[in-house]
């Protein structure tokens, strides 16, 4: 996605959010929010990077997830479980608000009433597929995102990736690496005049379960 497409996609979201109210607007842009919170799919972007700052952490993550009915969402060698119940509660929020946004907006755009109906539709299939998943759900088989131009197999789960590093990062999450489930993930924060970007890996960051652009200095 080229950074004016990127622009546009915020601009949406932002309409949106005043039509539907702040609740939701803060959802859709914490959740679907380009380019920042982009994972970075190769190095060429951060090798221009000239560190002014790293913050080095730690996420504790939660042993009470029930994992007898779980999504998950797997990374090379991360395999990341999510209650489905969670996943399930997110949807029915996000759905029932975009319903009645839906039917009380006047919208002057028919591309843009196209595409929020699309969306709601989304979230009503995914919404779906999740109340009847089994234990141990490949979350990738739910499609959900907002505006792209062009959707592939690594674009249409945007949404849902997001869910699911949220969760992780707010430690609501259970972690496989290699095999062995672990209670610790460590966050590497490397950040310049122009931008930030934010490493989370198990033991070594070259290895890591999620890297993205955290924040844009604009």
């Amino acid at each position: 996605m080229s950074t004016k497409q990127a622009l546009r996609h915020l601009h949406e979201l932002i309409l949106l959010g005043y039509r539907v109210g702040h609740s939701f607007c803060l959802t859709l842009l914490l959740l679907a929010f380009y380019p920042a919170n982009s994972q970075v799919d190769d190095d060429a972007l951060l090798n221009n990077m000239q560190p002014t700052d790293t913050i080095l952490s730690e996420i504790q993550l939660t042993d009470t997830i029930d994992l007898t009915r779980a999504g998950l969402w797997q990374i090379d060698d991360y395999k990341i479980y999510v209650e489905l119940k969670s996943i399930e509660e997110y949807l029915t929020l996000n759905y029932e608000s975009m319903i009645r946004n839906n039917e009380t907006t006047v919208f002057t755009d028919s591309v843009y009433q196209k595409r929020c109906v699309q969306y709601a539709e989304l979230h009503k299939t995914a919404l779906d597929q999740v109340q009847q998943a089994e234990n141990g759900f490949d979350l990738r088989n739910l499609k959900l995102y907002f505006w792209m131009d062009k959707v592939d197999s690594k674009t249409q789960s945007h949404d849902i990736e997001m869910v699911v590093r949220q969760a992780v990062l707010s430690g609501q999450a259970a972690v496989i690496y290699q095999d062995k489930r672990i209670f610790k993930l460590k966050t590497l924060v490397v950040a310049d005049y122009v931008m930030s970007c934010i490493a989370i890996y198990a033991d070594h960051q070259d290895y890591p379960m999620y890297k993205y652009i955290g924040h844009i200095h604009w």
